[in-house]
């Protein structure tokens, strides 16, 4: 029966993620995580199923079980379908309270197959209350397992396949259930049920192809280039990173030349676009790959053309994460002697390199690119160099507004500006673009990013800073080393050249800003100027965007949300304000009430069932269903005594609560807080995620079989003190964990792969190890003195993993990930304080 556990619990988390992945690519990477936090409330629902109806459900064990996987099975593909067939378009949930409806139906359709494998799960703690660490361990290595299948089949199949091996999996479960349980079924009962689960293992793979296949939202970069005449996907990438796709448009040309001269008369040759989920990753021109001749010659009127002028012919360059187009083809026009090429999804080259190479002219092949797969930290910390110019990733809003508010960019942080600034040579420069908004905020912050990480570098600011701007581009500058005068006189010859706008070069005057892109005022020259003088701190905290330097411990660059200026923002959304409102950030907050509202609902109802009918050792006659005794009268006296122990019961339903709910929640913030501390250390976020969710995972399951021989050896000793002393294992695992996550990325962060993930492994080994151990050690005293309250817990730690998952993100964005630790932390010792005690 564990075997059957562990494949459902395995499916239920590979469908988790996989579901993340299908709608990163239909909407929004943070609007896909909220889904899902919202649709594991199916999980908590599960809960309240079971304690509605444990008891018809036990007696049916068997068939119950092998039921609810092969619904898990069934549904798992038909609710994406549905789902994603519903119009939803997060960016109207601001005026159009239709979105509000079709946003709760995706809700509740992702939310079933959840329910089904939540009570699968709940349903066999329930019925093994006396090997609850064994299911609890079963369902932990599951979903280990699942994780790291989920992520492996991606690498070979399309997410929609992904979703059929799924479904499939459900099926299979169901079987195995049955195989163990099948002593207690009739012949003809094992025949039909053995029938049902062939269908269910078949029938996804029967779906049509059209109903699996993601539909990317009209308002995604990828959708409007399609929707051009003639316009083609001509080919395709796919893996956990990202879904890849070159579109061409062979009768009106794409000509995307970002923050261009007007003073350019040239021609920009044919394009073909890349797009990464959706939205523009890089740009590809036909012919010359080197950005030679006059096919490149547009290429010198960009913003991005001057650091590379400045640097000169012979520079080494390192382009950290800019994707293909007119960065890289730009260093190589102007003479570059070795440029470092480094990509965080080699899908990307790959597929310039293969499919698009006769197109390009052979892009990425010139023998003075070296291209690197890695996250740019990573490649930052290995302590290459020293570079000439290194060109940091575009500060771009992802085709959306705020659709990246939430997302952690560890590129653009102080450390990372300090680092790359650390990997410069003599005379070399740091570059940094960001996309002109009203007002300004990507382009302050970036601005406030480099005097912060100059400081910290002991290097004055003044002297060291050049930014200029077109009619739609910021570009920013930095040399350690200090701007010559005639570093000074290039870039000034450089922007009444092409018509572009002084924003800032040492000594420059306010007469020069804002001469040509003409703005209402010179505000990013005033915001420079204040930033680089003794009132930073007070101009920061009056902006009203959020324009804070992000850090490694809050690496939200791209947040500029202030809820003191959502009143503003909203009274303007009929006038184009609605474009200044990060709705990832309301949606965050939107989904936590939601989680909350919801979760309050399927607790409370199941407590009050609860209420009505007391527990079996407590009812009048003490029958274990409830039922009087033959002769008994129901004299006041016994209904008296059944409503204290009502009441005794409900309260002590709430101490079990509490310490479910701070269970579900401390374990996801320690989760998600070590993926953060990790990702810098592996270089890689999609490997930091797999390691930490695997590695805690198995561990954890690894500390649940464990804890029966933890607890009889702490019970001779020290009655009552085994929850306390896992407990305090736990905080004390915590420090040493975040001690070591801390050394390895000081020291070992340039060390190859495959020696950083088992030292990973190891920095959360004894942390995941006495995290599993805590439910298993509660759940079986639940179950030896309420029985009935089994599956209620469950459904609680359930509804505190989606909170967890809301919570986490919200407390980050403000406080930092060491802040969640803290909080973390506060809660594993409220639980140890609200531990239900051992029966006498």
């Amino acid at each position: 029966m564990r075997l059957a556990i562990g494949l459902v619990s395995g499916a239920a988390i590979a469908y988790q993620l996989l579901l993340m992945r299908l709608f990163s690519i239909v909407q929004w990477h943070h609007f896909a995580s909220l889904v899902i936090s919202l649709a594991l409330l199916g999980y908590g629902a599960s809960g309240a199923l079971l304690t509605l109806l444990r008891r018809p459900l036990l007696a049916r064990f068997t068939p119950a079980l092998a039921g609810l996987m092969v619904l898990f099975g069934l549904l798992a593909p038909l609710s994406f379908a549905a789902a994603q067939r519903l119009r939803l378009n997060p960016l109207e949930l601001l005026w159009d309270p239709r979105q509000l409806a079709a946003l709760g139906a995706v809700y509740l359709l992702l939310a079933l197959p959840f329910v089904c494998a939540g009570a699968a799960v709940g349903l066999a703690l329930a019925r093994y209350e006396d090997a609850a660490h064994r299911i609890y361990q079963a369902d932990l290595l599951g979903a280990a397992a699942g994780a790291v299948a989920i992520l492996a089949a991606l690498y070979q199949l399309a997410p929609g396949t992904c979703l059929r091996l799924v479904g499939a999996a459900g099926g299979l479960a169901a079987a195995v259930a049955l195989v163990a349980g099948s002593g207690s079924l009739s012949p003809r009962w094992r025949r039909a049920a053995a029938a049902l689960c062939a269908v269910a293992v078949a029938a996804p793979f029967g779906w049509p192809a059209d109903w699996l296949t993601p539909r990317l939202s009209e308002y995604k970069a990828q959708s409007k280039a399609l929707a051009v005449p003639g316009a083609e996907i001509v080919a395709r990438r796919s893996s956990p990173l990202g879904t890849l796709a070159a579109v061409r448009s062979p009768r009106i040309p794409f000509r995307i030349a970002p923050g261009a001269s007007f003073a350019f008369t040239g021609e920009i040759p044919e394009q073909i676009v890349l797009f990464a989920d959706g939205e523009v990753a890089g740009v590809v021109d036909r012919g010359s790959a080197n950005g030679g001749g006059d096919a490149g010659a547009y290429l010198d009127f960009l913003p991005a053309a001057l650091p590379f002028l400045l640097a000169g012919d012979g520079a080494r360059v390192a382009l950290l994460g800019n994707g293909p187009g007119a960065t890289l083809a730009l260093a190589l026009r102007h003479g570059a002697a070795a440029v470092e090429v480094v990509e965080v999804d080699p899908l990307l080259p790959e597929l310039v390199v293969t499919e698009l190479a006769d197109f390009t002219a052979g892009l990425y092949r010139d023998p003075r690119v070296r291209l690197h797969a890695v996250d740019p930290r990573g490649f930052l910390a290995a302590r290459r160099g020293p570079f000439d110019l290194v060109v940091l990733p575009s500060a771009e809003s992802g085709g959306a507004p705020g659709a990246r508010a939430l997302e952690e960019s560890y590129v653009h942080t102080v450390a990372a500006f300090e680092l790359a600034l650390a990997r410069l040579g003599t005379g070399g420069i740091l570059a940094a673009e960001a996309e002109l908004a009203a007002p300004p905020v990507a382009s302050v912050k970036l601005v406030a990013t480099a005097v912060a990480a100059l400081e910290r570098s002991a290097l004055a600011a003044p002297e060291r800073l050049a930014a200029i701007r077109s009619w739609g581009r910021f570009l920013l500058l930095v040399k350690p080393a200090g701007l010559t005068p005639g570093d000074v006189a290039a870039i000034r010859a450089f922007c009444a050249d092409r018509s572009f706008d002084l924003v800032y070069y040492p000594g420059m005057p306010a007469t020069e800003a804002n001469r040509r892109n003409l703005l209402d005022r010179p505000a990013l020259y005033e915001a420079t100027r204040a930033l680089l003088g003794a009132g930073r701190d007070d101009f920061l905290r009056g902006y009203k965007l959020y324009a804070v330097p992000a850090t490694d411990d809050r690496p939200y660059f791209f947040r500029t949300f202030r809820w003191r200026s959502l009143p503003e923002l909203l009274r303007l959304r009929t006038r184009g304000g609605a474009a200044l409102v990060e709705w990832s950030y309301l949606l965050l907050a939107a989904t936590l009430a939601q989680a909350v509202l919801a979760g309050l609902l399927l607790i409370l109802l199941p407590l009050w069932w609860l209420r009505r009918r007391p527990p079996a050792s407590h009812r009048p006659g003490g029958t274990a269903a409830g039922r009087r005794a033959p002769g008994e009268a129901g004299a006041p006296a016994a209904r008296q005594a059944s409503a204290r122990a009502s009441l005794a019961a409900t309260a002590g339903a709430g101490r079990v609560g509490l310490y479910f709910l701070c269970l579900g929640l401390a374990f996801l913030f320690l989760e998600i807080a070590f993926i953060q501390h990790l990702t810098l250390f592996l270089a890689h976020p999609l490997l930091a995620a797999a390691v930490v969710l695997a590695g805690f995972l198995l561990f954890a399951g690894l500390g649940s079989g464990a804890s029966r021989r933890f607890e009889r050896a702490l019970e001779r000793r020290r009655p009552g003190a085994v929850i306390p002393t896992a407990v305090a294992a736990i905080l004390l695992a915590v420090l040493s964990s975040l001690t070591l996550a801390a050394a390895l990325v000081a020291r070992c962060a340039g060390w190859p792969s495959w020696l950083k993930v088992p030292l990973a492994l190891l920095a959360i080994a004894p942390l995941a190890f006495f995290l599993g151990m805590p439910f298993p050690l509660a759940l079986r005293r639940v179950a030896a003195a309420r029985p009935d309250l089994v599956p209620w817990a469950w459904g609680v730690n359930g509804w505190a993993s989606v909170l967890a998952a809301v919570l986490a993100t919200l407390l980050a964005v403000h406080l930092g990930f060491t802040a969640v630790v803290g909080a973390a932390c506060a809660l594993y010792v409220v639980a140890g304080l609200a531990a239900p005690r051992a029966a006498a």
